[in-house]
Formats: structure tokens, C-alpha cells, sequence
């Protein structure tokens, strides 16, 4: 009998009477969409052949079933129930609608993405969402600073919440509401199954990351019947976001940034390491960006190291207007190094946050007034909303996240100020223009400097840089 009806279980099985491998093979092996010279990851097979039917992913699968109207067995455990637990916060009033949509999403198709700004506050979202549900629940993240964070945000806004961890071989769920998980550990080990059956609902922070191979086992082996992704920024450069969307929902609340009061000051470098550097990749040569970067941080060439002091020059002025500032590089050498001169230059306590650092550690350096981190730190679960600047040490395209950590709200910052640093190579041009891009949607308020800090003023002299440097767009 069971070959004749769809198996609705953490994953879906559909028999082979109803669906086709051509079809299955088609719609689920995603392939990197990315230029051929970077398209370095293998095709995802979202599917496994079980025999008598296909196994795909929950939403795909249900989705399936629905428009075929086929006869299938709901095998979903629906998960401990909390009739205790209570929301002790107040949302926003941008926060409620998109809250109402999840909810609303979760009742009808068990499973959806919120997609909301950085600083909107998904996390206390979610936990809304928890609270109404009243199952218990388990939060997936993929560092040890978001786990901490989550804690800290479920005591504060879940009343009579008990918070336990499931990490490596610390498997503290039994008698708890919500257990915050590491998306590795749950992807390379089988904890027991009825500890995963307890929980009611799923909810995956930074979502878009369950799209890699390998940590999307996690979801394949949690897979409550609720199921909940957060993610600022959901779609994927790979082409592999429709994973997302297949196991766990569609995008059932949006909220992007459309005003932002901020001052963007853009510092054209005309002196700093501007050499092309190449690496051939599948037959072709194609810009070494690496390598590039590395130049830009060397402090034992002349142009890297006046490029860095430039850096160290806005960071001194904008600690004398009493800001509270981040400097984000891709290099750990060179934080360490700007903030040894920092500490000489202006006597001032410098913070790390770099992967690994301790939890005693980070909260040391979020009251240091300059934090030293690398993009991979602050991309994604850095909360400090004391926050004011940003300064961007390395070029990078994608700031939406970055720029986040300074837009959220705190009632005594000063005005969020970015600081960005262009420099003279074909290569970063192609990073600033996205980076103006994103700027124009933030409306914010553009100030052009050259690399002696004076403003830049005319169109023509913003087109055509400074000293010869051809800028080859309008940053404004």
C-alpha cells in the first residue's frame, strides 16, 4: 500500500509512478550559475532514489502533491507542546505585519522565509512567532557568536524559557523550550531521532547557508513539520538558493531597507598598490583578487603602507568626533597591524572579533571603541547596536550585510557614517560600482574626498578622479 501514496516525513517521498527522473533530475540538481572561471562547486543533487520512489526535498514534495492532488500519509511528528512559554517583548510597529505574514505561513504551508533587512529584528520576529505556536524549538546557526546571541535574546524576550544547546557531544535538550544547534554538528552527527522528534519548530538562522552541501543535511535531519528561515539576504551568487526554498518555503515576509539617514564618505586612492595581477583558472586568466587584496594590506611596500596610514587617518578623525567605530578587512595580519597603530597613534583600546575568538572575548571588545573584525565575522550575526561607523580597510562588493551592523537602532548614536576606500584598479571599480548601487537605494549622504581627505567637489572631477585617476563611473 505504501507504494502507492506520497510519505510526507522530514523529507517527502513520491513512488516513481508519479514522477518521472527526467522530471526529478531537471528541476532538482542545481548547478553553480556563477561565471565559468569561479564556478568551482559541483551540481547539487537535491534528490536520492529510494528505490520504488524519489525522495526530494519537504516543500518541493508537498508542493507536488497538491498540484497532482495525490493520495499521500502525513508522517510529521507535530513536536512538544509549550502552553507555558509567553512573549515578554513589544514589537515594533514595522515588525507586526511581517510577524502576522509568518505566522499566517506557518498555519497554512508549515514553512516559509523571512526576509528582513539587517537591524529589523528578526531575531525577536521569530521569537514572536515561537511564542505563538507554543512548540518547542530549535534554532539553527552556524557560529558559536550567534549561538550566544540567541541566548541571550531568547532570555530576554521568552518568558519561563529554558535554553539548551546541542553542539558536538553537548547535548543538553530534554526539559528545554529552545535549543540553539550548530548547523556542523548537526550535519556530521546522528543524534538520537527522538530527541529531534520533540521538536515543533525549526528555525534556521542566516538560512541561505543551509544551501551548501554539506550543511544542508541539517535540515534534512531536524525537518520539524514548522519550519522557519531567517536571512537578510536569501538569494544566492552560486544559483543555489532554490534549496532554500524547497526544503524549507518560499518567501513569506520582505521588508527591504528603503531609507536610511547615512553619510558615505568615499576615499579615491590614487597612491596605493594598483597593480593588475592575474591567475589562470580552467584555461583562462582571470583577475587573482586575492592576491590584489594582499598588496593592499602589505606593509612592506611603499603603496600598501601609505594606503593603510590613509586608513588609520579616517579612523583618528572619526574617533575625535566621539564615534564608536568597526574596520572591516579580509586580512587578520593587517587588523592587527591597524590596530597596533592605532594603539600608538591615538592611545586607544582596540577589540578583535576574528573566527575563534572566546565569547568572554567578544563581549571585551564590543566596548573597546574601535573593533577590528574580518568580513567573515561581521557578515552575519554581529550585534552591537551602539555602532555608528563603518570603515571598509579591503574592497568587497556585497556591504548590504556590513553596513547593517551600524543601521540599527540605538537612541543615542550619532548619525551612521561608511567610510569606503576606491582604489585604482579596473578590478575594485567593478566592487565600487556595486557598492554605489547599494548606497543610492539607502538614499544616503555622499561626501567625495581625495586621498589628502579634501572634498572633491565637481561632477567632472568625481568622473575623472583625482591626479589622472579614471574612475570609470559616477559614484554618486
Amino acid at each position: 500500500m505504501s507504494t502507492k501514496l506520497c510519505i510526507i516525513s522530514r523529507r517527502v517521498k513520491i513512488p516513481k509512478k508519479y514522477i518521472s527522473f527526467e522530471k526529478v533530475s531537471s528541476e532538482l540538481v542545481l548547478k553553480d550559475t556563477r561565471p565559468a572561471a569561479y564556478a568551482s562547486r559541483e551540481p547539487f543533487v537535491c534528490y536520492s532514489d529510494g528505490g520504488d520512489g524519489f525522495i526530494v526535498p519537504r516543500m518541493y514534495g508537498v508542493n507536488f502533491i497538491q498540484a497532482g492532488n495525490l493520495p499521500c500519509e502525513d508522517r510529521q511528528k507535530p513536536g512538544e507542546s509549550l502552553p507555558h512559554i509567553s512573549f515578554s517583548g513589544t514589537l515594533r510597529e514595522c515588525q507586526v505585519e511581517p510577524v502576522e505574514k509568518t505566522i499566517r505561513a506557518l498555519e497554512t504551508a508549515h514553512g516559509g522565509v523571512m526576509s528582513l533587512y539587517c537591524g529589523f529584528g528578526k531575531t525577536t520576529c521569530s521569537l514572536k512567532v515561537s511564542c505563538h505556536f507554543k512548540k518547542k524549538t530549535i534554532i539553527l546557526v552556524h557560529t558559536t557568536a550567534l549561538l550566544e546571541q540567541w541566548k541571550e535574546r531568547i532570555e530576554q524576550f521568552v518568558t519561563n524559557a529554558s535554553v539548551g544547546v546541542l553542539q558536538r557531544d553537548k547535548i543538553d535538550v530534554t526539559g528545554r523550550s529552545h535549543v540553539i544547534a550548530l548547523m556542523q554538528s548537526v550535519s556530521r552527527r546522528n543524534y538520537p531521532r527522538e530527541l529531534l522528534d520533540s521538536f515543533g519548530l525549526m528555525i534556521v538562522d542566516e538560512a541561505h547557508h543551509v544551501c551548501a552541501t554539506q550543511l544542508s543535511r541539517c535540515v534534512t535531519k531536524v525537518g520539524c513539520k514548522l519550519r522557519l528561515g531567517l536571512s537578510a539576504t536569501p538569494f544566492r551568487k552560486d544559483g543555489m538558493t532554490q534549496f532554500l526554498f524547497d526544503s524549507i518555503g518560499p518567501i513569506c515576509a520582505r521588508v527591504d531597507r528603503e531609507y536610511e539617514e547615512v553619510f558615505v564618505d568615499v576615499v579615491y586612492v590614487t597612491s596605493g598598490p594598483s597593480e593588475m595581477v592575474c591567475v589562470k583558472r580552467k584555461g583562462r586568466l582571470s583577475p587573482n583578487i586575492a592576491k590584489m587584496i594582499n598588496n593592499l594590506c602589505d606593509m612592506h611596500d611603499p603603496d600598501g603602507e601609505f594606503r593603510t596610514g590613509l586608513v588609520i587617518e579616517t579612523i583618528v578623525n572619526a574617533l575625535a568626533e566621539d564615534r564608536h567605530i568597526i574596520v572591516l578587512s579580509d586580512r587578520r595580519n593587517h587588523l592587527k597591524v591597524m590596530g597596533s597603530m592605532l594603539a600608538e597613534t591615538a592611545g586607544v583600546e582596540v577589540g578583535f572579533m576574528v573566527g575563534g575568538t572566546r565569547p568572554a572575548d567578544i563581549e571585551a571588545a564590543s566596548a573597546c571603541r574601535v573593533i577590528m573584525a574580518t568580513y567573515a565575522y561581521c557578515s552575519e550575526g554581529l550585534d552591537i547596536p551602539s555602532l555608528d561607523t563603518c570603515v571598509f580597510a579591503t574592497p568587497r562588493s556585497d556591504i548590504v550585510q556590513c553596513c547593517g551592523r551600524i543601521l540599527r537602532y540605538h537612541p543615542s548614536k550619532q548619525i551612521p557614517r561608511v567610510i569606503d576606500f576606491v582604489d585604482n584598479s579596473v578590478v575594485f571599480h567593478g566592487q565600487a560600482r556595486k557598492r554605489a548601487m547599494y548606497y543610492s537605494k539607502l538614499c544616503a549622504f555622499m561626501n567625495y574626498l581625495d586621498e589628502d581627505l579634501k572634498p572633491t567637489t565637481s561632477l567632472e572631477e568625481r568622473k575623472r578622479g583625482v591626479s589622472g585617476f579614471a574612475f570609470p563611473f559616477d559614484f554618486a
